[in-house]
């Protein structure tokens, strides 16, 4: 981000992983002294609260779990045969709601029917 110094970047940057502004500043280079000052200086620049919500916005990014990723997740737990039944049923009945496999409306003695999607027959 254009206007920021290396030690500004490094404070934020470390400010991410700290949660400690006076230590992050001692961390990116600041004298021991001024670290508390300099933390409190950051916070009133424009370009470092910037530079901050981007690298926010970033971290949370990687750290959140996107669509795909939870599917994956329930798709192994159901195939897993290591898993409890209870974790591969549950697995199952979330990937089900996914894709709408199940409806509620006629209710069998579990409470919930299954409807076919395709042309998928039952056999007797």
């Amino acid at each position: 981000m254009a206007g920021l110094t290396r030690k500004q970047k490094a404070f934020v940057d470390y400010y991410l992983e700290l949660n400690n502004a006076s230590e992050a500043a001692r961390r990116a280079g600041y004298s021991e002294k001024s670290a508390g000052n300099i933390a409190s200086e950051n916070w009133e620049k424009p370009e470092v609260i910037a530079y901050l919500n981007q690298r926010s916005y970033m971290t949370d990014k990687e750290k959140i779990a996107n669509v795909d990723e939870v599917l994956e997740h329930l798709t192994r737990t159901m195939r897993d045969e290591k898993a409890l039944d209870r974790d591969r049923t549950r697995a199952a009945e979330l990937l089900g709601k996914r894709y709408r496999i199940f409806t509620e409306g006629a209710r069998g003695d579990d409470g919930v029917t299954i409807i076919f999607s395709g042309k998928e027959e039952l056999e007797d």
